[in-house]
């Protein structure tokens, strides 16, 4: 049992950062993509490539390489390239909608991330509390110190949970999705 609540301990302690972590990690990234279209949508629409350069896209890497570039006229041109950069722009460009469902899907995981997590420090409380009320395990001194100790520390992190739990269903009401736990 004391093994147990050692393991729960170490979760119930490493879940918190590991959800920041992740979501921190998430927006950066997604920050970072976005900077990098708005950039290559800039260099395109100003010209600033020279034509006689080879760029390489995701469908040249897709293909392992096996296909091969061409340096054809046609493609040459500033102006096929312009009309070639508008109908990738096109493809990429995201719609409200779409980024309102992608921004909901995010937050949808984040709720049931914090759920799970929730559902776990409430499992190692209540665990915890049916130790402490056994009356024939005479637990007294340290280890009961311990375990209301851990009861104290689980119900702070239960209401820091349910805090983001809240501001997480907020930020999905203010976009306008329903997201639920």
């Amino acid at each position: 049992m004391r093994r147990i609540l050692t393991a729960l301990a170490f979760v119930l302690v490493a879940l918190p950062a590991w959800s920041q972590s992740s979501a921190a990690t998430d927006t950066s990234l997604a920050e970072r993509a976005e900077q990098a279209k708005k950039e290559r949508a800039a260099r395109r629409a100003s010209g600033a490539t020279p034509t006689n350069t080879k760029s390489f896209g995701d469908d040249d890497l897709k293909g392992g390489g096996s296909k091969a570039t061409s340096t054809s006229s046609e493609s040459s041109t500033p102006a096929a390239a312009a009309a070639k950069g508008e109908a990738k722009a096109d493809k990429a460009a995201k719609t409200d909608d779409q980024a309102r469902a992608e921004r909901r899907e995010v937050i949808q995981k984040q709720l049931v991330e914090e759920q799970k997590r929730i559902d776990l420090i409430e499992k190692t409380m209540a665990d915890a509390q049916r130790e402490l009320g056994d009356i024939t395990n005479y637990t007294y001194g340290s280890r009961r110190a311990s375990l209301q100790k851990f009861l104290d520390d689980g119900a702070v992190e239960l209401t820091k949970a349910h805090e983001k739990v809240s501001s997480l269903e907020e930020e999905a009401r203010k976009l306008g999705a329903s997201a639920s736990r």
